[in-house]
């Protein structure tokens, strides 16, 4: 059977999800199994990265590349090159037009101009700024925005230019630079997509600036949250299923060697909402045109292609709805009950047509249809008041339909998603505690069907991935033939991605997803296709490679220790080495973060202690957690290793999660695992900080009290921690749990530290004490992140020069919102 890869950044974003939607439908037509291998962005070294070195130019049949996700650094030279590995395939490329490939696009240039052109021609703007995105796709909107300027004779302003990424923070740094930097006049904003829209209007609404009284506001993709915001934003729909059954068809008649064009653009069309100024009223003047003469309804059927066309225009659907005739069979019908005086063939029809596309999220938009329909056909039936009041009826019940249709379909979308996460956060949970592949995989098995997954295949990858390298297959699960198979140390042809003789013989879909951690890659897994949501696999990725990565801990945990027990006599020594290397072994290597500057140290006593700190950034800000664990020794080092490892994992997975749920699942965790099952009493204290964008810190946690300093007053401020020590209850219900927030303005200085600094002991004043930890970070406030460090550190030394428990330190400014 032929098999076609499709190479995708991941699957976590709506535009990914629906190219492999298409093309996993399209596959069941042409009776194709596809491979859709989820890597990452090619122009960013990473450990997912590895999963497209698995496969070589014989292992499919056919390669589609979706380029404009994959590469959005990179030249279109060096994206060729990437794909120019998998030569003489069949390939076809999505977004990004590749010399001598191929190449399924969206006619961005025009997108872009009919907006731009709008809000000139039709809104009276002529100060409209544009978002440049330094990519391919981005360069080609911004082509099209020069053209309209051009077009309606006004020139280029560099000052209307913002650079940016395709982001809602990209939205929102236009306008502070626009409004509050540059202080540029603008009466219009153009994002080169939707996320800058959304990210402007929440900008100028905290400005107190009317959208689009004031400034006018357009993006692109026609994304969810742009129809649902308010205003609505007047966007250019992309239809991004076409670019996946375009693709997929090319290259499936690239490999039956029929010539295909080189360039296939895909027409896009504009959505006139309210944020640009435009009502329901004016946009459908220009759909339903001038009126007809008035006709008799016997004489209607003349005007079916006319007002078919007029209907297809402003339909929501793809092209796909027009090979099956839909809108003159609706015509047909309307009139049948218009001659007859029924409603049954209308409705009927409509109710069918709505079913064919009710896994469309735009079902709600097929109003306009109607409205259309409407206006059409009113006009011709003005000298028949009882045909007219009829017809009248029945636009008002196909509105209704449409509308119960559309909450139909949200409310099962809504109960899919919630249904599916259920299953994900009680899939999860699990995991947590599975701390040996075994384990991880039982849970895994048990929870596959309740995702809709039919089968499942894990292997682990060598250390340097290629087609001809081998790899070893760890599990093999197919639902469908009621086989459940678990296979240690299989080994197989990694570019065969699947063992040829346990591969699904039926046609398949198979969402190739890397098992990595950090910048470690461990393996992948191939999950078939069942459920329509790609981050159903991405989190299925995200919760075993977490586990994988906790069970190769504990492995080298209780390998070190069965090590050092054969040595009784440098056992303690042993042990206090080993600690300290875990201690200092796991923290974090690079402290960069976006708006933020960290600076960070930890000094292990000779005795050493059970310090524990973490940096994890995550797009926006980072998760910081600080603790000390009660005790010396190695105990409390594998106690806090473990407790780094699940705040590691559980942030990981959640990184939008809040600080009392993470510390909830810590605490879970590390009651069953010490005093449960190694019966030990160790304790910890434990505080979690989600530090976001706006210098928003949200913690939980018991620990040291926080320490602020605050630059426009030169104050030191005490935010107090409250709470209980981690590992002393079995269970801590989350409303239990004091979650605090403080702000932090740019310029301010956040900091956190252990008691072995504030319980550094001089022979006869005492306590070094919170109150002058406080008086030095007041003194020092100014510096840089490392001065604080250093004088804070050097004070302490001063104070105590004897160090009988662990000092930490971190020290965190905020800088503002990241550029």
């Amino acid at each position: 059977m032929k098999r076609i890869g499709l190479l995708v950044d991941a699957l976590s974003h709506p535009y990914q999800n629906e190219i492999l939607l298409a093309a996993h439908e399209e596959s069941v037509r042409a009776d194709v199994s596809l491979y859709c291998l989820a890597g990452g962005e090619i122009d960013i070294h990473h450990a997912r990265n590895s999963i497209y070195d698995l496969v070589g130019e014989g292992d499919f049949s056919g390669i589609i590349v979706c380029s404009g996700t994959m590469a959005r650094a990179q030249t279109t030279a060096q994206l060729a090159s990437f794909v120019r590995r998998f030569a003489p395939l069949p390939l076809t490329s999505i977004s990004i037009e590749l010399d001598a490939f191929p190449s399924v696009v969206i006619d961005n240039v025009s997108g872009i101009r009919e907006l731009t052109r709008h809000l000139i021609e039709v809104h009276g703007r002529r100060r409209i700024a544009f978002v440049q995105v330094r990519t391919p796709e981005g360069e080609l909107r911004f082509a099209g925005y020069r053209s309209a300027l051009s077009d309606c004779g006004l020139p280029l302003d560099p000052d209307l230019l913002v650079p940016g990424e395709f982001t809602w923070e990209a939205g929102v740094n236009a306008v502070d630079v626009l409004f509050d930097q540059r202080k540029t006049p603008c009466d219009a904003i153009v994002g080169a997509n939707d996320w800058i829209a959304i990210g402007a209007l929440d900008a100028l609404r905290r400005r107190g600036i009317r959208v689009p009284e004031q400034v006018a506001l357009t993006g692109f993709d026609d994304v969810d949250e742009a129809r649902f915001s308010h205003p609505a934003i007047t966007t250019v729909y992309q239809p991004v299923r076409e670019l996946g059954i375009e693709a997929f068809r090319l290259t499936l008649r690239q490999i039956e060697r029929q010539d295909v064009p080189l360039i296939t653009r895909v027409a896009t069309r504009t959505e006139y909402r309210e944020s640009c100024g435009c009502v329901l009223s004016e946009r459908l003047d220009a759909a339903v045109g001038p009126p007809s003469s008035r006709a008799q309804r016997s004489d209607l059927s003349h005007e079916r292609e006319r007002v078919s066309r007029a209907l297809v225009d402003v339909a929501p659907s793809s092209k796909r709805m027009l090979q099956n005739a839909w809108a003159p069979g609706l015509f047909d019908a309307l009139v049948a009950d218009l001659l007859q005086q029924t409603s049954d063939a209308f409705l009927s029809a409509l109710r069918a047509l709505l079913t064919h596309v009710q896994h469309d999220k735009r079902l709600g938009s097929w109003q306009r249809v109607i409205l259309v329909l409407r206006a059409r056909m009113l006009p011709l039936l003005t000298a028949e008041p009882r045909a007219s009041a009829h017809a009248e009826s029945l636009f008002e019940q196909a509105h209704m339909l449409i509308a119960a249709q559309a909450e139909r379909a949200q409310g099962r979308i809504r109960w899919e998603r919630e249904h599916l996460m259920n299953v994900l956060n009680a899939m999860s949970a699990e995991l947590r505690r599975a701390f040996d592949h075994d384990a991880a995989i039982k849970v895994l098995v048990k929870h596959l069907g309740k995702l809709d997954v039919p089968s499942c295949f894990v292997a682990l990858q060598p250390e340097r991935p290629s087609p001809g390298a081998e790899s070893r297959l760890i599990m093999a699960y197919d639902d469908r033939l009621g086989t459940e198979v678990e296979l240690c140390e299989r080994a197989f042809r990694s570019g065969d991605l699947i063992p040829v003789d346990v591969r699904p013989a039926r046609r398949h879909t198979m969402v190739m997803e890397p098992l990595w951690f950090g910048d470690d890659a461990r393996g992948f897994c191939a999950l078939e296709m069942g459920s329509p949501l790609g981050i159903v696999y991405e989190t299925i990725r995200e919760q075993l490679s977490s586990a994988f990565y906790a069970a190769r801990l504990l492995r080298a945990m209780v390998d070190e220790t069965t090590r050092r027990e054969q040595a009784e006599r440098a056992r303690l020594e042993g042990e206090m080495r080993l600690a300290e290397r875990i201690q200092t072994g796991i923290l974090p290597r690079d402290c960069q973060v976006k708006g933020f500057q960290i600076a960070t140290d930890m000094q292990p006593a000779a005795e050493v202690g059970g310090d524990y700190f973490d940096i994890l950034p995550f797009e926006g800000g980072c998760w910081l957690g600080i603790g000390d664990v009660a005790g010396h020794g190695l105990d409390t080092g594998l106690i806090m290793l473990m407790i780094q490892g699940i705040v590691a994992g559980a942030v990981c997975q959640r990184p939008e999660a809040s600080p009392r749920w993470v510390w909830r699942s810590v605490n879970s965790v590390v009651y069953e695992n010490v005093r449960r099952r190694l019966d030990r009493d160790e304790h910890a204290t434990l505080m979690l900080l989600r530090c976001s964008g706006g210098g928003r810190v949200t913690y939980a946690g018991a620990h040291e009290d926080l320490l602020i300093f605050r630059r426009g007053t030169g104050t030191v401020e005490v935010a107090p921690s409250s709470g209980i020590w981690v590992g002393i209850l079995p269970e801590v219900e989350e409303e239990q749990i004091d979650e605090r927030e403080v702000a932090l303005m740019p310029g301010d200085v956040l900091l956190l530290y252990t008691d072995g600094l504030t319980e550094a002991l001089h022979p006869e004043r005492g306590m070094f004490g919170v109150e002058r930890l406080m008086a030095e970070l007041r003194s020092v406030g100014l510096g840089s992140v490392e001065a604080i460090r250093d004088h804070v550190l050097r004070a302490t030394r001063r104070w105590a020069p004897e160090l009988t428990d662990d000092r930490t330190l971190v020290v965190l400014r905020y800088l503002g919102a990241p550029a």
